[in-house]
């Protein structure tokens, strides 16, 4: 009887020490989940920090160079030099073919 009280105390001990071994293991990982959810969530919000403040950027960029189009677009172009003539033609061109594919879009959308 003493010999069976002693195995039964020993398969206890044995038994509490894995799970105490157990519920360690399971908080260190709990642990170590929160922090590599808190170091993503950390990623995530400098990343749309870093977007929000590109878009600002791009937005600011876009503004002043509309503003330069619109201020360039209000006086004749006078090309300077052959390579401007160019660019000039270039513009032309690129003008006349988005006026070509609008009309092309809007015939294929009636058909």
């Amino acid at each position: 009887a003493v010999e069976a009280r002693e195995r039964a105390e020993r398969r206890l001990q044995t038994e509490t020490t894995r799970l105490e071994d157990l519920v360690r293991n399971t908080k260190q990982r709990l642990a170590q989940s929160e922090a590599r959810a808190k170091s993503a969530e950390m990623k995530t919000n400098n990343l749309r920090q870093q977007w929000e403040r590109e878009v600002a950027q791009n937005e600011e960029r876009m503004r002043r160079a509309r503003a330069v189009f619109e201020a360039l677009s209000k006086r004749p172009f006078r090309p300077k030099s052959h390579q401007d003539q160019r660019l000039l033609e270039v513009v032309d061109l690129c003008e006349r073919q988005r006026v070509d594919l609008q009309r092309e879009v809007a015939c294929l959308r009636k058909e």
